[in-house]
């Protein structure tokens, strides 16, 4: 079995996690409820069955540098009302379902706002046969998805590098590197 959590807080200001290594767990990063200024950096979050997720109301976070990778699930997922977060310099590689999935709840306020995705590396993410970078679903508004590389280098047909659900309020795309798709975005 795996450990529940491998780190894990709620309801704390300023909290810190650098340099630390978290496998084989349930639920590897858990910046829980409430939690502002939260900074994670140069953190190893890989072979989890869930990676990175940022609970509800997550702001004025900063994700940086750190390594989320073959997770059974997702790399790193943003989710209700997390806002004002910035996630930059990460490498998301080979989780099994997406990279990164900005979700959210079926009412427009508990949704991801204003977070920032800049200089990332998203590779090889979601099943060979249908790769995903980067979900952005429920009524997400004002992500800004800027200077990335998203790629599938596994050589296959389909996939989509970014795919916006109908329901998303506010993208913003500039200045990424997104190859090896089917289709490079997906605007629902």
């Amino acid at each position: 079995g795996h450990a529940p959590e491998g780190i894990g807080f709620e309801i704390c200001d300023e909290v810190t996690v650098e340099d630390c290594v978290i496998e084989g767990c349930r639920l590897g990063f858990h910046s829980g409820s409430g939690s502002l200024k939260m900074v994670a950096r140069r953190n190893k979050i890989t072979r989890n069955h869930f990676g990175a997720y940022l609970c509800w109301g997550i702001q004025q976070g900063l994700m940086e540098d750190n390594d989320m990778s073959d997770n059974r699930t997702y790399g790193l997922s943003i989710g209700f009302h997390d806002s004002h977060n910035v996630i930059r310099n990460n490498r998301l590689r080979g989780n099994a379902d997406v990279g990164v999935v900005f979700r959210g709840a079926h009412f427009p306020c508990q949704s991801p706002v204003d977070d920032n995705l800049t200089g990332n590396v998203i590779e090889d993410n979601g099943p060979a046969g249908a790769p995903l970078g980067i979900h952005v679903d429920y009524h997400a508004d004002d992500i800004r998805i800027t200077g990335n590389t998203i790629t599938d280098t596994r050589g296959g047909s389909g996939g989509v590098g970014v795919k916006i659900e109908g329901s998303v309020k506010g993208v913003t795309l500039s200045d990424n590197r997104i190859e090896g798709f089917e289709q490079q975005v997906l605007d629902l």
